[in-house]
């Protein structure tokens, strides 16, 4: 029988949102083996509270009033959270998000015996500047209150400036963030020796991610047009870039070369994984605090073509393991596509570096050290 953990999620977007913090809160609750409750805003539009089953998660998503990208404004979920806030003695937020952040602390007035853990991922100071202050203060309480905040990485606690302040330094633990590399690594089917690419009829590239600004795919595209016509490149994700990206494509005679794919199911993105050649991941700023789906291009054993951001981007895959270019360079991005190509025994070192560093890696450790914060029996 699977116990109620009376554990609330807040995964902000919905569960089976393309990628992000909600596929973070996925891999991690969905074989948690006790019952969890998420809440998450819409980012669609939807006229009525949707209230489904994801396994042993009990997902209620609401509709939202307002959005900005990603971040949403719904009364509903917020007053959700107020009202239930004695039915759960745990709460785990994903930050940044000030909107269930303010929810949260008006919770905590209520009920002063409610845990609240904390998932960091990114810090955005930068990018709101002008409500930068407001950030903040309300990170600053927020973070006062909490009784753990989790970072994936060394280099994450080295990027958030909070994680400075002594009082917050001694609440901090560090869980890698990972998925579950067996489950996807079944939908990979071995290619043998025809690795070699300089032997293929085409080669393809794979991007997989929202089309924002910082995904950095305009500076990807504009390094095939010095490749030649049988190298073709796949972009998988939906976005607010994707009509500026096509009219770079088409500005650039690349239509027949560079697709957009939009959003995908699981299993056709698997079979595109499994078509790649090379995976690149080519964001430009520190907003991509991780990149979680370079391990999901590991699993297929695509070598990986990165950014140097110094962050936990090249956490998973650092440059022993990827091929890590400048920020916004796109000669190194075409020159470490023709290294691969050009250089058979490179693009094997590099496959094999990446089934070492999957190793790093298990949804298990990461599981059993939240339960182990939540204090839940292991």
């Amino acid at each position: 029988m699977i116990k109620d953990s009376k554990i609330l999620c807040l995964s902000r977007a919905p569960l089976d949102y393309f990628g992000g913090i909600p596929a973070f809160c996925l891999n991690l609750y969905k074989n948690f083996g006790y019952k969890v409750t998420s809440y998450s805003y819409s980012i669609k539009k939807i006229k009525k509270t949707i209230n489904r089953k994801y396994e042993y998660i009990n997902e209620y998503v609401f509709p939202s009033e307002l959005t900005f990208g990603t971040f949403a404004i719904s009364l509903r979920y917020f007053l959700k959270i107020i009202k239930n806030n004695k039915k759960f003695k745990y709460i785990h937020l994903q930050y940044p998000d000030p909107f269930s952040a303010a929810a949260v602390l008006i919770s905590k007035l209520f009920n002063p015996k409610l845990k609240i853990y904390v998932t960091w991922h990114a810090e955005i100071y930068k990018t709101y500047y002008l409500i930068s202050p407001f950030l903040f203060i309300q990170d600053l309480i927020i973070f006062f209150v909490a009784n753990k905040v989790i970072y994936f990485t060394p280099s994450h606690i080295k990027d958030s400036f909070l994680a400075k302040i002594s009082f917050i330094k001694k609440k901090i633990v560090i869980i890698p963030n990972s998925i579950d590399i067996n489950y996807v690594k079944n939908f990979f089917k071995s290619k043998g020796n025809s690795n070699f690419l300089k032997e293929k009829n085409k080669v393809n590239l794979l991007s997989i991610g929202r089309l924002v600004e910082y995904k950095g795919y305009q500076y990807a595209i504009k390094s095939l047009v010095n490749l030649k016509e049988d190298f073709l490149y796949n972009i998988i994700g939906e976005g607010p870039l994707k009509k500026e990206l096509q009219n770079l494509i088409k500005i650039l005679n690349l239509e027949n070369r560079v697709k957009l794919l939009g959003e995908i199911s699981e299993t056709e993105k698997f079979l595109k994984l499994n078509d790649a050649d090379i995976f690149l991941f080519p964001s430009i700023t520190t907003s991509e605090a991780y990149g979680l789906v370079q391990l999901e291009a590991m699993c297929f054993e695509l070598p990986i073509i990165n950014t140097n951001l110094n962050n936990g981007v090249n956490f998973l895959a650092p440059p022993d393991v990827a091929i890590t270019c400048q920020v916004r360079n796109i000669n190194d991005l075409t020159n470490g596509i023709k290294s691969l190509v050009e250089n058979e025994s490179l693009y094997q070192d590099k496959v094999s570096r990446i089934k070492n560093n999957l190793k790093r890696f298990s949804i298990e450790d990461m599981i059993n050290a939240y339960k182990n914060i939540f204090k839940l029996e292991l």
